[in-house]
């Protein structure tokens, strides 16, 4: 599944991505990866716990945390918040 970046805080590393299926992915950063709003996010991002994503973007494999799948844009900014 592919999704893109569409909140970010880089304090907490937490990030909300938009999935093909219009809901949101949150997911925390497990190591210093630059993360921005617009890159595009591939993987089980509809898979709570510990997951390796790819940012098609930058090239570049992330460690995650996946904290909430198939959230609202509500809830989304609740957590990133």
């Amino acid at each position: 599944m592919v999704g893109v970046v569409k909140m970010v805080n880089s304090v907490s590393g937490m990030v909300a991505v938009k999935t093909e299926n219009d809901d949101f992915t949150i997911f925390q950063l497990m190591g210093d990866y630059e993360v921005e709003i617009g890159d595009e996010i591939q993987g089980e991002l509809d898979a709570p716990g510990d997951e390796a994503f790819r940012n098609l973007t930058k090239f570049q494999m992330i460690e995650v945390f996946v904290a909430e799948c198939n959230a609202g844009r509500d809830a989304a900014l609740r957590r990133i918040a």
